[in-house]
Protein backbone atom coordinates (compact mmCIF):
# COMPACT_ATOMS: atom_id res chain seq x y z
CA UNK A 1 0.00 0.00 0.00
CA UNK A 2 1.39 3.40 -0.97
CA UNK A 3 1.42 6.54 1.13
CA UNK A 4 -1.35 8.96 0.32
CA UNK A 5 -0.37 12.24 -1.28
CA UNK A 6 -1.77 14.08 1.77
CA UNK A 7 0.57 12.19 4.11
CA UNK A 8 3.51 12.86 1.77
CA UNK A 9 2.66 16.58 1.70
CA UNK A 10 2.47 16.73 5.49
CA UNK A 11 5.73 14.86 5.92
CA UNK A 12 7.48 17.19 3.46
CA UNK A 13 6.02 20.31 5.09
CA UNK A 14 6.85 19.20 8.64
CA UNK A 15 10.32 18.11 7.55
CA UNK A 16 10.95 21.58 6.11
CA UNK A 17 9.59 23.30 9.22
CA UNK A 18 11.78 21.21 11.52
CA UNK A 19 14.83 21.70 9.29
CA UNK A 20 14.34 25.48 9.14
CA UNK A 21 13.68 25.77 12.88
CA UNK A 22 16.77 23.70 13.75
CA UNK A 23 18.89 25.81 11.40
CA UNK A 24 17.59 29.03 12.97
CA UNK A 25 18.20 27.81 16.52
CA UNK A 26 21.71 26.70 15.59
CA UNK A 27 22.36 30.13 14.09
CA UNK A 28 21.15 31.82 17.30
CA UNK A 29 23.39 29.55 19.37
CA UNK A 30 26.41 30.40 17.23
CA UNK A 31 25.59 34.10 17.49
CA UNK A 32 25.40 33.87 21.29
CA UNK A 33 28.70 31.97 21.39
CA UNK A 34 30.47 34.42 19.10
CA UNK A 35 29.08 37.39 21.03
CA UNK A 36 30.35 35.88 24.26
CA UNK A 37 33.78 35.31 22.75
CA UNK A 38 33.83 38.83 21.31
CA UNK A 39 33.04 40.36 24.71
CA UNK A 40 35.72 38.23 26.36
CA UNK A 41 38.27 39.24 23.72
CA UNK A 42 37.28 42.89 24.02
CA UNK A 43 37.71 42.80 27.76
CA UNK A 44 41.15 41.21 27.53
CA UNK A 45 42.18 43.59 24.75
CA UNK A 46 41.22 46.61 26.82
CA UNK A 47 43.24 45.33 29.77
CA UNK A 48 46.28 44.73 27.59
CA UNK A 49 45.84 48.08 25.83
CA UNK A 50 45.68 49.91 29.16
CA UNK A 51 48.87 48.22 30.33
CA UNK A 52 50.74 48.89 27.07
CA UNK A 53 49.55 52.50 26.90
CA UNK A 54 50.65 53.17 30.47
CA UNK A 55 53.95 51.28 30.47
CA UNK A 56 55.28 51.54 26.93
CA UNK A 57 53.78 54.72 25.50
CA UNK A 58 53.41 56.73 28.71
CA UNK A 59 49.89 57.84 27.79
CA UNK A 60 48.15 60.24 30.18
CA UNK A 61 46.79 58.56 33.29
CA UNK A 62 43.24 59.70 32.52
CA UNK A 63 43.31 57.86 29.19
CA UNK A 64 44.82 54.72 30.73
CA UNK A 65 42.20 54.86 33.48
CA UNK A 66 39.40 55.18 30.95
CA UNK A 67 40.68 52.16 29.01
CA UNK A 68 41.17 50.20 32.23
CA UNK A 69 37.55 50.94 33.24
CA UNK A 70 36.20 49.14 30.16
CA UNK A 71 36.84 45.48 31.15
CA UNK A 72 34.56 45.52 34.21
CA UNK A 73 31.88 47.29 32.18
CA UNK A 74 32.16 44.68 29.42
CA UNK A 75 32.08 41.88 32.02
CA UNK A 76 28.95 43.41 33.57
CA UNK A 77 27.24 43.51 30.18
CA UNK A 78 28.29 39.95 29.33
CA UNK A 79 27.12 38.71 32.70
CA UNK A 80 23.71 40.32 32.36
CA UNK A 81 23.12 39.12 28.80
CA UNK A 82 23.49 35.49 29.98
CA UNK A 83 24.96 34.47 26.64
CA UNK A 84 26.12 31.10 27.97
CA UNK A 85 22.59 30.21 29.08
CA UNK A 86 21.19 31.36 25.75
CA UNK A 87 23.76 29.38 23.79
CA UNK A 88 23.03 26.17 25.70
CA UNK A 89 19.27 26.69 25.39
CA UNK A 90 19.52 27.19 21.61
CA UNK A 91 21.78 24.18 21.11
CA UNK A 92 19.47 21.94 23.17
CA UNK A 93 16.46 23.10 21.18
CA UNK A 94 18.36 22.44 17.95
CA UNK A 95 19.17 18.90 19.08
CA UNK A 96 15.55 18.18 20.02
CA UNK A 97 14.28 19.54 16.69
CA UNK A 98 16.79 17.36 14.84
CA UNK A 99 15.59 14.36 16.87
CA UNK A 100 12.01 15.07 15.82
CA UNK A 101 13.13 15.40 12.22
CA UNK A 102 14.93 12.05 12.43
CA UNK A 103 11.79 10.52 13.86
CA UNK A 104 9.78 11.96 10.97
CA UNK A 105 12.15 10.83 8.24
CA UNK A 106 13.48 7.52 9.53
CA UNK A 107 11.33 6.16 12.32
CA UNK A 108 7.83 6.24 10.90
CA UNK A 109 6.22 2.98 9.82
CA UNK A 110 6.71 1.87 6.25
CA UNK A 111 3.28 3.22 5.42
CA UNK A 112 2.82 6.25 7.68
CA UNK A 113 -0.59 7.62 8.51
CA UNK A 114 -1.72 11.17 9.12
CA UNK A 115 -1.83 10.27 12.83
CA UNK A 116 1.87 9.32 12.76
CA UNK A 117 2.77 12.71 11.33
CA UNK A 118 0.35 14.47 13.69
CA UNK A 119 2.08 12.86 16.68
CA UNK A 120 5.41 14.35 15.64
CA UNK A 121 3.79 17.75 15.05
CA UNK A 122 2.21 17.55 18.51
CA UNK A 123 5.61 16.72 20.00
CA UNK A 124 7.05 19.77 18.24
CA UNK A 125 4.25 21.96 19.62
CA UNK A 126 4.81 20.61 23.13
CA UNK A 127 8.53 21.31 22.74
CA UNK A 128 7.82 24.93 21.82
CA UNK A 129 5.66 25.46 24.90
CA UNK A 130 8.13 23.75 27.26
CA UNK A 131 11.18 25.50 25.86
CA UNK A 132 9.46 28.90 26.00
CA UNK A 133 8.52 28.29 29.64
CA UNK A 134 12.11 27.27 30.36
CA UNK A 135 13.36 30.46 28.66
CA UNK A 136 11.24 32.58 31.00
CA UNK A 137 12.18 30.52 34.05
CA UNK A 138 15.93 30.52 33.43
CA UNK A 139 17.15 33.24 31.12
CA UNK A 140 14.61 35.99 31.65
CA UNK A 141 14.51 35.43 35.40
CA UNK A 142 18.32 35.34 35.61
CA UNK A 143 18.57 38.65 33.75
CA UNK A 144 16.05 40.36 36.04
CA UNK A 145 17.60 38.82 39.15
CA UNK A 146 20.99 40.23 38.12
CA UNK A 147 19.50 43.64 37.42
CA UNK A 148 17.77 43.66 40.79
CA UNK A 149 21.05 42.77 42.53
CA UNK A 150 22.80 45.67 40.84
CA UNK A 151 20.02 48.20 41.49
CA UNK A 152 21.21 50.98 43.81
CA UNK A 153 20.25 50.75 47.45
CA UNK A 154 18.13 53.62 48.80
CA UNK A 155 20.11 56.43 50.39
CA UNK A 156 19.65 57.04 54.08
CA UNK A 157 17.09 59.84 53.61
CA UNK A 158 15.13 57.67 51.15
CA UNK A 159 15.18 54.79 53.62
CA UNK A 160 13.90 57.00 56.44
CA UNK A 161 11.19 58.32 54.13
CA UNK A 162 10.09 54.74 53.45
CA UNK A 163 10.07 54.04 57.18
CA UNK A 164 7.94 57.15 57.80
CA UNK A 165 5.55 56.02 55.09
CA UNK A 166 5.33 52.55 56.64
CA UNK A 167 4.60 54.05 60.10
CA UNK A 168 1.83 56.24 58.69
CA UNK A 169 0.09 53.32 56.96
CA UNK A 170 -3.11 52.18 58.66
CA UNK A 171 -2.67 49.09 60.81
CA UNK A 172 -3.81 45.79 59.35
CA UNK A 173 -6.22 43.67 61.30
Amino acid sequence: MNESSEVQKRIAALNQELKDAARDQSRFAKRAYLSSQFLLGSSLSCSIAAAICGIVFHVRTETVGAIAALPPLIAFIASNLKLDLRENWYYRKTAILETLRSRLLYQLPEVPTVDNVAAIAAARDKLEVEMQAEWYQTITRAIFDNLNKTAPMPRSNEASGAQDLARSAPPTT
